[in-house]
């Protein structure tokens, strides 16, 4: 195999709805009982104000994910409501504390702490730490550095096409901004497998599944988190309450790392001749959506 078609190959399946476990097979103990994990990077980094900490971006963001986070109400990202618990990588004298700074805003609002009991390389760790927080219909979030996130998802027993620092198969998507907002140049320092924008509105969701044996992690897809920059937004995408996008609403062309699509009737299209703008969700075989739109 070419390595252009592998790497083709390895995109394809990260922006499927989901990775399936090999060798799983039928559980005999509590299958329709199932519990989520978000893993995502921590918020933005730029200048010499964020040497260890977040840019006023990264802290817009984190303000951000405090207000759509705890809200009671499901979303494709949290589908049981607001989190059960949270975890970062461990803060050591010296080294960064933007995976902790990334959640505090949400830990004061849901009144929980933020767990940091593993060291950023530990996957070992971590699994143990988190099979330790799941129960029925259990949300963890966690924010960690990109550069271990793969190893965090092998840990747990997905297949996947991820980067990882131990296997070094696969890269992870070049391009994952939210659809509101373009990430600034310096915040594509450390960018995840040579992307532009460094993937921090991306999330991996894991599902696990109650066996008779235990948790086992079922299956794992990417969201989005739907940020719009340091204005912070309403709650939008993968955090959106809502079923599904309006007209005019920006929306992902050719492209299944979402659950948000356009609601019945209407299509994601771009403006005629503009390639590079945004696709908005249209009205279907209308003459507005004929003549001003083509369909991405």
């Amino acid at each position: 195999m070419s390595t252009s078609v592998a790497v083709a190959t390895v995109v394809a399946a990260i922006r499927s709805a989901a990775f399936v476990l090999c060798g799983c097979g039928e559980s005999s103990g509590s299958p329709g009982v199932t519990a989520v994990v978000n893993l995502m990077r921590h918020g933005e980094k730029c200048g010499p104000d964020a040497e260890t900490g977040l840019s006023a971006e990264g802290m817009a963001r984190s303000l951000y994910l405090a207000k759509c986070m705890s809200k009671s109400s499901p979303s494709a990202l949290l589908p049981f409501g607001s989190p059960s618990s949270l975890m970062a990588s461990v803060v050591k004298n010296g080294s960064t504390t933007r995976p902790r700074d990334t959640l505090l805003p949400l830990a004061e609002m849901l009144g929980v702490e933020v767990a940091m009991p593993c060291k950023k390389k530990d996957s070992d760790c971590f699994m143990r730490e988190i099979e330790a927080l799941l129960f029925p219909n259990a949300t963890v979030v966690v924010a960690w550095q990109h550069e271990f996130l793969p190893d965090l998802v092998e840990a747990v027993g997905i297949g996947h096409g991820l980067q990882s620092s131990k296997t070094k198969h696969g890269k992870l998507p070049k391009s994952c901004e939210s659809l509101k907002w373009r990430e600034p140049t310096c915040e594509s320092n450390g960018s995840l497998g040579g992307g532009s924008n460094g993937c921090y509105d991306l999330i991996f969701q894991i599902v696990f599944r109650q066996h008779s044996s235990g948790w086992v992690a079922d299956s794992m897809r990417s969201l989005h988190q739907g940020f719009a920059g340091r204005t912070g937004g309403e709650c939008f995408e993968d955090l959106s309450a809502d079923e599904c996008l309006v007209e005019s609403v920006p929306c992902r062309s050719g492209d299944l790392e979402t659950a948000m699509t356009c609601c019945d009737g209407m299509s994601c299209a771009r403006p005629q001749g503009q390639d590079d703008a945004q696709a908005v969700c249209v009205k279907q075989h209308s003459d507005v959506s004929a003549s001003a739109a083509v369909v991405a």
